[in-house]
């Protein structure tokens, strides 16, 4: 399922394949997960944890 999961969350972003897929895997090693391994829960924490990150990068930003 990892491996499915992880084109379709690539492909539904609209964003350019080769720098989302990029991102994704370095964000999939930081947490020990594979393409393979992956799990829709795996997903969802490893997202969460990149959006608070990304969010907080922007409010430092503006301050």
């Amino acid at each position: 399922m990892g491996t499915a999961l992880l084109e379709m969350v690539i492909l539904a972003t609209g964003l350019p394949e080769g720098e989302i897929r990029r991102e994704l895997q370095t964000l999939m090693a930081q947490h020990g997960k594979t393409a393979e391994t992956l799990t829709t829960e795996d997903l969802r924490e490893i997202m969460a944890e990149y959006l608070q990150d990304v969010l907080l990068a922007a409010k430092e930003r503006h301050n």
